[in-house]
């Protein structure tokens, strides 16, 4: 027992001494939307066009399995109709741009041998602070364009969307044997960004993303 113990501990201690750290800056195209409900009915959200720009620390645990955490800028939203203003003013189609930062991590698989070309699949946790946003939008009486400030804070009656939003992103890739890689991914919020919302009345975060980044070993 006391050779087996020792045996695991000089392979943990030789895999870590042989754990390799890269950092990866990254910059994506995603279609977001803002999946919405109220008074438990479906409000219609269409995709908005936005960018992620970051980097990841990734963490190679074991040659195939890879453990990254990252810290991102994401120009997030959607577009929803038939929306209700606090004027009153009714609103056939608006234009929600949402600021975050956020800190996803990933635990994820690759294939073949490191040097080599290598695809790779993986899940994991994010999680956002919302800086501000805006929402535009096309006034039906006057037909001008006009956009309302979002107010970030938990205040039921005052604000407008929570800072912190929680979710879950999957996502796929291929790394070249350059460094180079390409990374596609979906996201779903898993928090309602209503500061007066309930089961009933609910904003979430979704949306897929396209990146590509480059493997800096450390």
């Amino acid at each position: 027992m006391k050779k087996l113990f020792l045996f695991a501990s000089a392979a943990f201690i030789t895999q870590t001494a042989f754990a390799q750290l890269s950092v990866a800056p990254e910059l994506g195209f995603q279609m977001t939307n803002v999946p919405t409900k109220s008074d438990g009915e479906k409000v219609k959200a269409n995709l908005k066009a936005g960018f992620r720009i970051g980097a990841n620390l990734d963490l190679t645990i074991l040659e195939q399995l890879h453990l990254q955490g990252g810290i991102f800028y994401s120009d997030k939203g959607g577009k929803t109709t038939n929306e209700t203003l606090g004027s009153g003013t009714v609103v056939l189609e608006s234009t929600a741009t949402l600021n975050y930062l956020e800190i996803p991590f990933y635990l994820n698989y690759m294939t073949g041998e490191a040097g080599g070309n290598r695809f790779f699949i993986g899940a994991g946790p994010y999680i956002g602070y919302c800086l501000g946003g805006k929402t535009k939008y096309k006034n039906p009486i006057t037909g001008q364009d006009e956009s309302v400030t979002l107010k970030v804070g938990t205040d039921k009656t005052n604000d407008n969307i929570k800072p912190l939003d929680m979710g879950i992103n999957i996502n796929v890739g291929y790394m070249l044997s350059n460094n180079f890689y390409a990374r596609a991914q979906y996201g779903i919020g898993l928090t309602n960004n209503m500061p007066s919302g309930n089961k009933d009345n609910s904003e979430k975060n979704a949306g897929f993303a396209i990146s590509i980044g480059y493997n800096f070993g450390l």
